[in-house]
C-alpha cells in the first residue's frame, strides 16, 4: 500500500467501482448480433476490430472526462485530447 493523505485513503475504492461501471456499460452495449455473425463466419479480424472500436468509442472519452471531473483529479492529470 502506498502512504497518502488521510481524505483520499479510499479514493481507490470509488475509483474502481467507476472503472467496473464503465466497463459494465461496454459489455451490455456491445452489438451481441454483429459478435455472434462474426463467430459464425470465423471472423475475428472483424471481430477484434468491433470490440476495439467499442471500447475506444468517443463516448467513453466523455464518461472518463466527467469521471475525472467528479474525483476532482482535472489539473493533476495530464492528457491530451483523441
Amino acid at each position: 500500500m502506498r502512504t497518502q493523505k488521510q481524505n483520499v485513503n479510499t479514493a481507490h475504492l470509488s475509483n474502481s467501482k467507476r472503472i467496473f461501471e464503465l466497463l459494465l456499460n461496454k459489455v451490455r452495449t456491445f452489438d451481441k448480433k454483429a459478435e455472434a455473425e462474426c463467430i459464425k463466419n470465423r471472423d475475428y479480424e472483424e471481430l477484434e476490430r468491433l470490440v476495439l472500436e467499442h471500447l475506444m468509442a468517443s463516448d467513453t472519452r466523455s464518461g472518463v472526462d466527467a469521471w475525472r471531473r467528479g474525483a476532482g483529479c482535472v489539473g493533476r492529470i495530464s492528457h491530451r485530447p483523441l
